[in-house]
């Protein structure tokens, strides 16, 4: 049994959202568990879309559209 597997026991009709930094990693994670056989959306767009022409991250995602977000987590001093 995945960890996957192991965490979502409990939650047999559980969907699953994926999202990353640029939406590479989320698409790719999406499929692995689609083909596990999970119901997945993934986040296209990604947190914080591509870059543009000079490394920015100014041209789509969450943060961009000023969607709501926090930062929590270890390491991490408010």
């Amino acid at each position: 049994m995945s960890a996957v597997d192991e965490f979502f026991e409990d939650y047999p009709d559980v969907t699953l959202i994926t999202m990353c930094r640029e939406g590479i990693r989320g698409a790719f994670a999406a499929a692995a568990l689609e083909e596990a056989g999970y119901s997945v959306m993934n986040m296209e767009e990604a947190f914080q879309g591509i870059a543009d022409d000079r490394g920015y991250r100014t041209i789509n995602g969450w943060v961009v559209r000023g969607l709501p977000y926090t930062y929590t987590g270890p390491g991490y001093q408010d």
